[in-house]
């Protein structure tokens, strides 16, 4: 069961999942780091990671028996890298039932192979069923995670509750917050305003401090720190059991029986005078935990019970089949004669082409339907995302740019027509499924039918079709990394300097003033290159 880990830069989210792996394998810096997609899959049996990389062609490039730290960090820097599927313990959930899968994905801004941003899209669409974590900082606002939340916002809006319980908002590094940063509550409810502007509604909100509570699991378990991570470490356990602002548990939306476990929890460590574990506690990650839990145990199990029943049946019904296939074999000695004579039949049937002519005229009909609606769903997403563009281009009208400030706008509309673009191609994706696919399953199960018709005695084999939608179109996006400004650039005299320059005209022997020349000052010129914003824009 996958769980998609979402953030824009430098929001921790390298270090959330270190803390809940307990031990330090995902690279954590404060500038962005990550810029591979790595998956994290749940088996139990094993204290070491054991891992595949494969490059964007997904091919593997090698293998990993014992991953740690300073293989992630030389893997992530590789740029023939593009993924790494890693097996080993995730502490706080049980792979019995469920195989917990935590896909760690690029930031906006640091995505090597542009279908990383594709992936995360799907995730994020309103077609999927994973689990999110969305990982934010209370300082918020930048136009990365302003697009990220409006693409979460769409996918809460459609599929009832699962489709709102599936997105967890991880507030992190609150465990710099001093006295007079306020209350916590109000922190949060400022949060809550920010998301609620872009549409979120009541989202499932859940202060943390991830780096406190790794490092708190790093001391428990006998990691090697170096002193000043233990002093600063067991300055932030004085800290957050001292401080009741800074005890996130109390903040975490959780239903009351998860809430009074965490409370129980709290009431043994602070007895047992466990102080390393209260303060865990407080850190909000334990809370965090036990929402993953709760919703693998409220949908994921069910979905999996479903599929287990489902394949039973079909397994059930397949053996079925062929244990009559081989008793009617058994019993027809003469079975060759007559598929012999029944192959006859049916081309002659065939050769008079009774009902042909009335079937293509409905696969025709059909596909005149689907090529009108999957044009009106294209039309109709296309015009949506350049509304999109047109909103944010709307105040550039009427202007001039330097070249250099031109190209800062260039990029910035670069990075955002890049987000758009894996937003593009997901609900495109997900739109035409239900026209064009759905579409083309009831033609075949027609054709299927059609040919049971010539003869019922003969079993028509299953068949399939995969149908990539994208692939069709994929001349209509363009790449909007190829764009240049060379093309709409032009030239100017400017003003580059002014200078102050002396002159000794007139100047007299017997005039004493103007012994000293006149002071004027002079300009000095030179080209600049500038763009019309209205070009910029059309461009």
């Amino acid at each position: 069961f996958p769980i998609c880990v979402v953030a824009t830069m430098s929001a921790g989210k390298s270090t959330l999942i270190n803390s809940l792996l307990e031990r330090k394998l995902m690279p954590s810096k404060q500038e962005a780091c990550t810029a591979i997609i790595t998956k994290l899959k749940d088996v139990k049996g094993s204290n070491k990671w054991r891992a595949e990389v494969y490059n964007k062609d997904g091919n593997l490039l090698q293998t990993c028996n014992d991953l740690t730290y300073g293989d992630m960090e030389r893997l992530n820097s590789d740029d023939r890298v593009s993924t790494i599927e890693a097996k080993g313990n995730i502490p706080f959930v049980s792979s019995d039932e469920i195989s917990l899968v935590l896909v760690d994905t690029p930031g906006p801004n640091n995505s090597r192979d542009p279908e990383h941003k594709a992936v995360q899209s799907k995730f994020l669409g309103q077609s999927s069923k994973a689990l999110v974590l969305y990982i934010m900082e209370a300082t918020f606002g930048s136009d990365d995670d302003n697009a990220l939340l409006q693409r979460v916002a769409e996918s809460m809006q459609v599929g009832g509750k699962q489709s709102k319980d599936r997105f967890i908002f991880v507030v992190n590094k609150l465990d710099d917050r001093r006295g007079e940063d306020g209350s916590m509550t109000a922190t949060l409810d400022r949060v809550r305003d920010y998301l609620k502007s872009h549409g979120i509604e009541n989202p499932n909100l859940f202060p943390a401090a991830a780096l406190p509570a790794l490092n708190i699991r790093l001391l428990e378990n006998g990691t090697k720190l170096d002193e000043d991570t233990i002093d600063e470490t067991e300055m932030k356990v004085r800290k957050f059991n001292r401080n009741d602002n800074l005890h996130l548990e109390q903040y975490a939306v959780l239903p009351a029986s998860l809430k009074k476990k965490i409370e129980t929890d709290l009431f043994e460590a602070k007895t047992a005078g466990n102080k390393n574990q209260e303060a865990l506690i407080h850190t909000g990650i334990i809370s965090v935990e036990a929402a993953i839990r709760q919703y693998v145990d409220k949908y994921a199990k069910t979905a999996k019970i479903k599929n287990v029943v489902d394949t039973f049946i079909g397994r059930i019904d397949s053996l079925n089949v062929e244990a009559n296939t081989k008793n009617q074999l058994l019993q027809n000695q003469q079975e060759c004669a007559q598929i012999a004579a029944q192959i006859d039949a049916i081309n002659n049937k065939i050769d008079k082409l009774q009902g042909a002519q009335a079937f293509e005229s409905s696969v025709n009909e059909a596909v005149t339907n689907v090529n009108n609606e999957a044009s009106q769903i294209v039309n109709r997403v296309i015009e949506k995302y350049q509304a999109k563009i047109r909103e944010e281009i709307s105040d550039w009208s009427g202007r001039e740019y330097r070249s250099e400030n031109a190209r800062d706008k260039v990029r910035q509309m670069q990075r955002f027509a890049s987000n758009l673009e894996s937003d593009l191609r997901v609900e495109l994706e997900e739109l035409i499924q239900a026209s064009l696919i759905n579409t083309g399953d009831s033609l075949i199960k027609a054709y299927k039918n059609k040919l049971a018709s010539l003869v019922s005695e003969i079993g028509v084999g299953n068949l399939e079709i995969n149908i990539d939608p994208l692939s069709m179109m994929g001349g209509y996006i363009p790449d909007a990394s190829s764009f240049s400004i060379s093309s709409i650039e032009r030239t100017r005299r400017v003003v580059t300097r002014r200078r102050e320059e002396k002159t000794y005209e007139n100047r007299c022997w017997w005039k004493p003033w103007t012994w000293f020349g006149e002071t004027k000052w002079v300009n000095e010129y030179g080209d600049e290159n500038y763009v019309r914003s209205g070009e910029l824009a059309q461009a």
